[in-house]
């Protein structure tokens, strides 16, 4: 005989799943969550208001996500393991280093096009002083860092020197969630306040109206890309200059050159 379970249960759990090709519960509190934190930051974000926002019953957004922390944890998670999936491109035989980058420019840019309110939640999480945060980004960069410094020792540049690291890691994540972030906000924003931009608007409409398609894009990534190889570029002729004056230091060259 099947044991029956109590009908608090059977409603938790009912109310918790969807209708099929619907999202479950806590897809819709998630995606509410990242919509709130895309558009308005971490300032604004409460269980009551994602509960509004994915129009759930906040006792249930509350049984999904016991804090705020719980969501900041979920979106830093997701946004991360997609990302490096995205944009960890194996090289290949025949491949230059400068093909290679622009391949990684472009899946960066079709990454952030297709998840752009993830992004830019996620970047807005990360400055959070928060130690669950923390524990979740070391995992993150302890997983990856490995592949990504052979991603950087490929394309010429010294990793041993944190001067130059610095300015190559994160530089073209940061240039173009600056781009999408300030899109994304702008575009929100505008049909918001409308009528608060009624002026501004018309001054603008004066210019040229951009239309951010494909072409835009592809015409975007080959720009970042030229742009990022020539800085890089610049600090590998560096690096080699200074290696070829000390013999010694030579050694991270190996196979490079």
């Amino acid at each position: 005989m099947t044991e029956r379970k109590p009908n608090s249960e059977a409603r938790r759990q009912k109310a918790e799943q969807s209708a099929p090709g619907r999202e479950s519960a806590k897809e819709q509190a998630f995606g509410a969550a990242v919509r709130i934190l895309a558009l308005k930051g971490c300032q604004s974000l409460t269980l009551a208001d994602v509960a509004r926002e994915a129009k759930l019953a906040p006792a249930l957004v509350k049984r999904l996500y016991p804090d705020t922390t719980a969501i900041y944890v979920a979106i830093i998670e997701r946004c991360s393991a997609r990302y490096y999936e995205s944009t960890l491109v194996d090289r290949q035989p025949g491949r230059s280093p400068e093909e290679h980058v622009g391949i990684v420019v472009r899946q960066m840019v079709n990454f952030i096009r297709a998840n752009v309110e993830l992004a830019i939640a996620a970047d807005a999480v990360s400055n959070q002083d928060i130690p669950q945060l923390h524990d979740q980004s070391i995992r993150a960069a302890a997983k990856y860092r490995s592949a990504l410094n052979d991603y950087f020792r490929y394309i010429g540049l010294d990793i041993s020197d944190p001067a130059r690291m610095a300015v190559a890691r994160g530089f073209l994540t940061i240039h173009m969630l600056a781009h999408f972030q300030a899109r994304y906000i702008w575009e929100n924003r505008l049909k918001e306040s409308a009528r608060k931009l009624a002026k501004v608007e018309k001054r603008l409409l004066r210019e040229p109206e951009v239309k951010y398609d494909d072409a835009f894009y592809a015409r975007y990534a080959e720009m970042m890309t030229q742009m990022y190889l020539r800085g890089i570029n610049g600090l590998a002729k560096a690096d080699q200059a200074r290696a070829e004056e000390e013999p010694d230091s030579t050694f991270w060259l190996r196979g490079l050159v």
